[in-house]
């Protein structure tokens, strides 16, 4: 790779985003001194957003070794969750902010992430994204799940393999077989400076929505075939949504508000149509079958998260006769 600072007299300027909540000591560090490590270091700042953590992020700050003497601040509110947090450090973003990077707290990335990420965006493009290692795995992202064929996307710099330009329909891509990972991306801030995540959807889909509402706007995609992020353990928003558990149900709720959102609010192939409308019927079944399994098991009914799958889903109560018709048959067969 060339040497970025070179592509212009005044470097641009760089905010990475990182909403914070842990409950285990040395996460954040890791997390931070990835960042340091970047080869890429002119007119970086971090921006932490505590979002109530009960590690105090200041005391993770101070253990962490800035000998890059990168700008941080840390904000702090009361618990709105990451899109909450995320929103939080876009809003105190300044006017002469170029690119925005975002960075989960318990996710590190490798040295030359911002490097790259700088490379594609200064060639161009407005929205950045890399493979990863997600959690646990050797693997990377890109190769375990098989759903973009790299060959079929251009490079976009002379000489350097990994950095490509995107050529499908983003929209469906993210919709049928999303390959965005969020704390590999960067993206050109005053493309869309009023572009936030959506607080409402606290348990599924607010990136899907920031994602599609910024790639249809603005449709110069690169990427980097290189697993530029290590997915960490930390706090996961998803722990508890077994089958079977009322948190289940409650992760069933948001996967087919944001489902439906997008049905309403986006202009999106006939396939993608097709594949939500599957989709939220497979989640309804499966919704009905988790509840009876909850029933069956403790005796109680959540009656405040079926209403609220009710308001959401109407057609969830004129389905009941058949779909506990395919349960049964289920049950039957088993």
């Amino acid at each position: 790779m060339t040497n970025i600072i070179s592509l212009k007299q005044t470097p641009p300027k760089i905010s990475v985003i990182i909403p914070y909540y842990q409950k285990e000591e040395g996460i954040l560090g890791r997390c931070l001194n990835s960042v340091y490590n970047q080869t890429y270091k002119y007119s970086l700042e971090i921006i932490i957003v505590d979002d109530e953590s009960p590690i105090d992020a200041n005391e993770e700050v101070c253990q962490s070794q800035n000998d890059a003497k990168i700008p941080l601040k840390i904000i702090r509110q009361k618990n709105a969750g990451p899109a909450g947090a995320r929103n939080k450090g876009l809003d105190s973003i300044t006017h002469d902010t170029c690119y925005v990077a975002f960075l989960d707290s318990d996710d590190e990335w490798t040295p030359d992430h911002i490097e790259n990420a700088v490379a594609a965006l200064e060639a161009g493009y407005d929205f950045y994204f890399s493979d990863i290692y997600q959690l646990g795995q050797d693997i990377s992202a890109f190769n375990r799940a098989k759903r973009i064929n790299i060959d079929e996307h251009p490079h976009i710099l002379l000489g350097c393999s990994f950095l490509h330009h995107y050529t499908g329909d983003m929209a469906e891509q993210i919709i049928v077989g999303n390959i965005i990972g969020t704390p590999s991306v960067v993206y050109r801030y005053q493309a869309n400076p009023t572009l936030r995540f959506r607080e409402d959807l606290i348990k599924a889909g607010e990136d899907y929505l920031f994602w599609l509402s910024f790639c249809q706007e603005n449709n110069k995609i690169a990427f980097s075939s290189k697993p530029e992020v290590i997915c960490g353990k930390g706090v996961n928003i998803y722990s508890g949504t077994q089958y079977g558990t009322p948190e289940s149900l409650e992760l069933m709720f948001y996967e087919t508000k944001y489902r439906k959102i997008i049905l309403q609010e986006f202009n999106t192939s006939e396939y993608s149509k097709k594949y939500l409308t599957n989709k939220i019927k497979t989640i309804e079944e499966t919704f009905l079958s988790s509840l009876f399994h909850i029933i069956k098991s403790s005796g109680k009914l959540n009656l405040t998260i079926l209403l609220k799958y009710f308001s959401l889903h109407p057609q969830f109560l004129l389905n009941i006769p058949l779909n506990l018709l395919n349960y049964l048959k289920r049950k039957i067969l088993l």
